[in-house]
């Protein structure tokens, strides 16, 4: 049970008070990054009206309130998602993938069905400890500024802020991140790195962790559009540009368009012939029966970036991927991982529960795509104008990342 304080400050606190009154109403915060648009799609009439501008079905739409309806009762009573066997960072990833998918949805601490389930997750993350796993810790700040620029509740600011520095501190020398935010010294992962670019747009849009994200946007620019350019092999978006690690393609293609399309560059060079294979070679490869290695991972970027794209290579992508999601949801209402795809019953994802609230909340994300953030204006950033300062412009078609 949530312990209640008297009352809820607007201010700035001195410090995080973990049991701190998690029932307050949307009120996104006051940076000059945020439009007044960021999150009207989340609403029930925003909802409704995007999804009939950008193509969403019904059926698809109730196989995500199945999956919202599951993901709440197999929640834990303290708040997290995982099996009792799992190690702390599966917690920790399980938890705000969780949390990421009401948040969403449009699900605060004060909605009627949710609120409670929203209001512990949050609760659970803001008391676990701060750690260096590269992957669940970019999931959880992502998360956290959601949960922050949803909510304006300053008692989440600061911890947002203290887990930006972990990542900013932890970014390679050359734009790159790799497992436990090692050294220059250590090959780069784009795997990891995805989550980390992720949370850095979503804490630079929150208005959290300005002063230390400056330069590295900047770097992760730069860095991205080297990893598309190709390596040394040509192959473009490797898991790490000496391509020291090789891997599917299909799933890091999709992890660095989108990353770019995030960060700006949507329309650069480097990224047509990506974007491209998308609409085409994995879209063709979109198949639950016969789906690839890391086939929920590659379609959860591959979804929203098709988004951003636009036009012929949405209506495809869109009009296929959501009936491969209805068609293959079982009737309790989550996703498992697709028979053919044996990639996720290693590690942390032994675990039934743990590969299904995976599965699960990759697919419900995928189904938020129409209503979650405006598709983005490709093509804005100016020749030698830095992307901290394009971050910065007030233009609301730049910055709806949500």
């Amino acid at each position: 049970m949530l312990v209640e304080t008297e009352e809820i400050s607007d201010a700035p606190p001195s410090s995080i008070d973990s049991e701190f009154d998690l029932t307050t109403d949307i009120k996104p915060s006051t940076s000059s990054l945020l439009s007044s648009k960021m999150f009207g799609g989340r609403s029930a009439s925003g909802r409704a009206a995007a999804l009939k501008s950008y193509g969403g079905k019904m059926a698809a739409q109730e196989s995500l309130t199945k999956a919202l309806e599951w993901l709440a009762d197999v929640q834990n009573p303290n708040g997290s998602w995982c099996s009792a066997d799992s190690n702390s960072r599966s917690y920790t990833a399980m938890t705000s993938l969780a949390l990421l998918t009401y948040l969403a949805h449009g699900e605060t601490p004060k909605s009627k069905k949710y609120g409670k389930t929203v209001s512990k997750a949050i609760a659970w993350l803001i008391k676990d400890p701060i750690t260096s796993d590269s992957y669940s810790h970019a999931i959880k700040t992502y998360a956290l500024a959601e949960a922050y620029a949803m909510t304006g509740n300053y008692a989440l600011k600061e911890l947002v802020e203290n887990c930006v520095k972990v990542i900013v501190d932890g970014q390679q020398d050359a734009g790159g991140f790799t497992y436990n935010y090692g050294p220059a010294s250590v090959k780069e992962d784009l795997s990891v790195g995805g989550w980390n670019y992720q949370a850095m747009k979503a804490a630079k849009a929150s208005g959290c962790g300005a002063s230390e994200l400056s330069n590295a946007v900047d770097l992760s620019l730069h860095y991205l559009k080297k990893m598309a350019g190709g390596s040394l092999s040509g192959d473009g978006f490797p898991y790490d540009y000496n391509k020291k690690k090789t891997g599917t393609k299909h799933t890091m293609r999709a992890v660095g368009v989108l990353c770019l399309q995030l960060y700006g560059a949507g329309s650069a060079t480097e990224l047509q012939d990506e974007i491209d294979k998308i609409a085409s070679v994995d879209l063709e490869a979109l198949s639950w029966g016969q789906a690839p290695e890391g086939s929920l991972y590659g379609w959860y970027y591959a979804t929203q970036s098709m988004f951003h794209k636009g036009g012929k290579h949405w209506e495809s992508w869109n009009n296929k991927f959501q009936n491969e999601l209805k068609n293959n949801q079982s009737s309790e209402g989550y996703w498992d991982w697709p028979a053919s795809d044996q990639s996720s019953h290693t590690g942390p994802l032994k675990s039934e529960l743990n590969i299904r609230v995976y599965a699960t909340t990759l697919c419900s994300l995928m189904l938020t795509v129409y209503y979650r953030y405006l598709p983005m204006t490709a093509g804005t950033q100016q020749k030698g104008e830095s992307l901290s300062s394009h971050m910065n412009d007030a233009n609301e078609e730049l910055i709806d990342i949500f």
